[in-house]
């Protein structure tokens, strides 16, 4: 359950939900992410899923971005609007990955 969704009107299931994240975090604050000297290359990967769940029929995309092999960008959507095709969501989740791409060449 993305707790996101939930940040105007919260229950007692996200409270204990956000509480378990909190601690997860707090556990793993020594973590760092790892960046490799050899690659200066950027990759881009993006997908789709049209309409994942039968009661919320939405389409859901996502892409990651890595540098050096350490993720620098993602990000994972579920689309207000139904697209009518798997071709579709498929275009969408391309255009918003590129410009992502787009916005991290420039900076």
């Amino acid at each position: 359950m993305p707790l996101r969704r939930y940040t105007s009107n919260l229950d007692k299931r996200h409270w204990t939900a956000l509480e378990r994240v909190l601690r997860y975090l707090k556990g793993t604050i020594v973590y760092n992410l790892h960046y490799n000297r050899f690659s200066s290359v950027l990759e881009g990967y993006t997908d789709a899923n049209w309409i994942s769940d039968s009661v919320d029929v939405k389409s859901i995309t996502g892409f990651v971005f890595l540098l050096g092999g350490g993720t620098v960008s993602w990000k994972s959507t579920k689309y207000v609007v139904m697209a009518r095709s798997t071709m579709e969501v498929e275009m969408i989740a391309l255009d918003t990955t590129s410009i992502e791409a787009t916005w991290l060449k420039i900076y």
